[in-house]
């Protein structure tokens, strides 16, 4: 799984802010800025019981920095490597269904 915003529509896109699963380790959720790639910088996050459902927000200040929230809770906030372009909304998995409201 894994969604957020990025320049293109691929696996591997050269501008990102993103939150993505299960790679490289199974029930994992990780938060990822790419500017562009492969310079990129991520965080691990656990323990939030994302196999449920939640409210993800991936909030991007400018190209200072961006903060990932799940449920209101900051989880992850990352100052590197954070774009600056324009980038599109996508949302794609490879086992796992996603909906978006």
């Amino acid at each position: 799984m894994c969604f957020g915003y990025q320049n293109v529509s691929t696996a591997n896109p050269f501008y990102a802010d993103v939150f993505y699963s299960d790679y490289p380790n199974a029930n994992v959720l990780n938060a990822l800025t790419r500017n562009p790639n492969p310079t990129e910088t991520g965080v691990n996050v656990t323990n939030i019981g994302y196999n449920s459902y939640n409210i993800y927000e991936i909030k991007r200040n400018y190209s200072t920095n961006t903060v990932y929230t799940v449920n209101g809770n900051v989880v992850a906030t990352i100052s590197t490597n954070v774009p600056y372009v324009g980038l599109h909304l996508n949302f794609f998995a490879q086992e796992q269904d996603i909906s978006c409201d």
